[in-house]
C-alpha cells in the first residue's frame, strides 16, 4: 500500500467512515478505516498513514488516547482530531499531544479535504528534507578529496586525479595552470590573500572557500586547506593542501536556511490558527449558553412583561385627567416595556433558530410595512430607492421584516442627534440586494468583525442580540450579509437574497 497516500479513519460510526472513504478516494487517497481505537493501532503499525483522522468519542478509548498511541506508533503521522463535542480542554489537550488540527463537527467538507491536503504536503516536505539531508551526509562520508600543490606563483606542479574530476580539465591541461585561470576575480583576490598570508607567517590555514569554474564554465563552491611545503634546502618551495566540493553543502545550507525561514512563518500562522481556534470554542461557549438558557428565560419574562404592560393600559384608561408629568412616565414605561420585549424577542428567535416558512413575496413590499411598523423619529430622514420591477422571491415574510426593523432601529439609534438613512432595493444576477445606509457615528475598524457576535454591543442599550439574528435569519434564507463603515461617516449594511 503506499504509505505516502493512506489516510485512516478513525471512527464508531460506519456511515462516517464509509462516506469520508469515498470522498478521500475521489482525491486520490488510499483510505483505511477502523470502527475502534484498539483496531486503528493496529491497523497504524502494519500501514504506517500519513495522516489519521480521529473521532475524540470512541467505544473502547478515548480518540486522544488513541492519538497518543499512533504517535509512539508512527511519529510521522499526522493527527486530525474530530469532534462535535469541543471542549477547550480537549482542543489544548490535542495540540499538546501533537495534533495537526482539530475540526468541528459537523465539519465543512471542502475545508477538511484542505486541510488533509496541507498535512500530507507538511509530512511530504519533512521527508523530502530528512531525504535531502540523508543525501548531503552520503555525499560528505563518501566524497574524493582533491589534492594539490602549486608553486609560488599559484602554478600546478602536481595534483590527483580526483582534482581533474572537480575541475573536469585532463591531467596535460591542468599541469601548469595558473590559479587565476579556472576562477574569478574575486575568487583569485581571496585565494592571493590566504596564500599570501600563509607564506609570511607559515602558519597553515586549514580551511578556507572559494567559487571555481570548471572547464565547461559551470562553478562549484570548494573548500580547501593549504600549508608552506619546504624545499630540499629549507626555502619555501610550493604550496599544498586538500580540495572538497562543497556545492552541496552549500545548497543545503541554502535550503535549510530558507526552510527556516518558512518554518518561522508556518510557527506564526499554526500561532493564528490556534488563537483563531480557541476564539471559535468561547464563541460556541457562548452560543451554548444561549440555546440552553434562551427559551426557558424567555417563556418566563413574556409573562410579566404583559402583565405589567395591561396594567399600565389599564392605569391609563382610568387615570385620564393625570397631570403632564404622570403621562411623561406612563410613556417612558411604555417605551421601557417594548424595549425590553423586543430584548426578549431577539433573546428567543436566537435561541429557537426557527426554519424560514417559504413564500412569494415582493421585497419592496416588505421594506414599506417594516418602516409603517417602526418609529423613527422626525429628525432622521428616511429616503428610499426602491427598484422597480423586481422579481418575488421565496422568503419568510415575517423574519425578513424582523431583519429590516432591527437594521431600521440600528440606524435610528446611530443618529441621535438626527441624520439620514437610505434604504434602496435592486435585481444583481440572480439575487436580490438591499441596502441600509446611515450617517450615523459609525464604528471603528476593529469591532467590524465582531458586529455580528452573540452579546456583542457597543451600546449602552441592548445585549447585542439584533444583528446576529438578523445574519442568521439572512443565512437561513440561503443570503449573505455585508457592513462597510467608518467612525464619523456611517454604515452600510448590504444583504442579498436568492430569487
Amino acid at each position: 500500500m503506499n504509505a505516502k497516500r493512506t489516510i485512516l479513519i478513525v471512527d464508531d460510526d460506519l456511515k462516517v467512515r464509509k462516506t469520508l472513504s469515498d470522498i478521500l478516494q475521489t482525491q486520490g487517497y488510499v483510505p483505511i478505516a477502523a470502527a475502534t481505537g484498539k483496531t486503528a493501532l493496529d491497523r497504524v503499525e502494519e500501514e504506517m498513514p500519513v495522516v489519521a483522522l480521529i473521532d475524540l468519542r470512541l467505544e473502547d478509548i478515548s480518540g486522544l488516547e488513541v492519538m497518543r498511541g499512533i504517535k509512539e506508533r508512527s511519529p510521522g503521522t499526522e493527527c486530525i482530531v474530530l469532534t462535535g463535542y469541543a471542549t477547550q480542554k480537549s482542543a489544548i489537550e490535542a495540540v499538546n499531544l501533537g495534533a495537526y488540527s482539530y475540526v468541528q463537527k459537523p465539519y465543512d467538507m471542502e475545508q477538511l479535504l484542505v486541510t488533509v491536503r496541507r498535512a500530507v504536503e507538511r509530512r511530504e516536505s519533512e521527508e523530502a528534507l530528512r531525504e535531502s539531508e540523508e543525501k548531503y551526509r552520503r555525499i560528505l562520508e563518501n566524497i574524493e578529496e582533491g589534492y594539490y600543490e602549486v608553486d609560488i606563483a599559484g602554478n600546478f606542479t602536481f595534483f590527483n586525479d580526483s582534482l581533474c574530476r572537480l575541475l573536469r580539465y585532463s591531467e596535460d591541461e591542468l599541469m601548469g595552470m595558473n590559479n587565476r585561470q579556472y576562477m574569478d576575480d574575486e575568487s583569485a583576490k581571496k585565494v592571493y590573500q590566504t596564500f599570501n598570508a600563509v607564506y609570511r607567517t607559515g602558519e597553515p590555514a586549514e580551511t578556507f572557500d572559494w567559487e571555481v569554474i570548471r572547464k565547461d564554465g559551470t562553478s562549484r563552491f570548494v573548500e580547501a586547506s593549504v600549508s608552506l611545503i619546504s624545499g630540499p634546502t629549507g626555502e619555501p618551495a610550493v604550496f599544498g593542501g586538500i580540495v572538497r566540493d562543497i556545492t552541496e553543502r552549500k545548497r543545503a545550507e541554502e535550503a535549510l536556511r530558507e526552510y527556516s525561514e518558512r518554518l518561522e512563518e508556518m510557527v506564526e500562522e499554526r500561532t493564528k490558527e490556534l488563537r483563531d481556534a480557541q476564539e471559535q470554542l468561547i464563541r460556541r461557549e457562548k452560543l451554548a449558553v444561549i440555546g440552553q438558557l434562551g427559551a426557558s428565560m424567555c417563556h418566563e419574562l413574556r409573562n410579566p412583561l404583559g402583565v405589567i404592560n395591561n396594567s399600565v393600559y389599564y392605569l391609563n384608561t382610568k387615570l385620564r385627567d393625570v397631570d403632564e408629568k404622570a403621562k411623561k412616565h406612563s410613556k417612558i414605561m411604555e417605551r421601557e416595556i417594548a424595549s425590553s420585549n423586543k430584548i426578549v424577542s431577539d433573546l428567543l428567535r436566537f435561541a429557537e433558530g426557527k426554519k424560514p416558512i417559504l413564500q412569494k413575496t415582493q421585497i419592496n413590499t416588505i421594506v414599506q410595512d417594516a418602516l409603517s411598523r417602526t418609529t423613527v423619529p422626525d429628525k432622521v430622514a428616511v429616503i428610499t430607492d426602491l427598484g422597480g420591477d423586481l422579481p418575488p422571491l421565496m422568503a419568510d415574510r415575517d423574519q425578513i421584516e424582523q431583519v429590516f426593523i432591527n437594521l431600521i432601529l440600528n440606524a435610528v439609534q446611530a443618529t441621535p442627534n438626527g441624520g439620514r438613512l437610505e434604504i434602496s432595493t435592486r435585481a444583481k444576477e440572480g439575487f436580490i440586494e438591499v441596502e441600509f445606509k446611515d450617517n450615523g457615528c459609525g464604528m471603528p475598524e476593529e469591532d467590524l468583525g465582531r458586529v455580528f457576535e452573540p452579546l456583542f454591543t457597543t451600546k449602552a442599550r441592548g445585549i447585542g442580540l439584533g444583528l446576529p439574528v438578523s445574519r442568521k435569519i439572512i443565512e437561513a434564507h440561503g443570503g449573505s450579509i455585508e457592513v462597510e463603515s467608518e467612525v464619523g461617516q456611517g454604515s452600510t449594511f448590504t444583504f442579498t437574497l436568492p430569487v
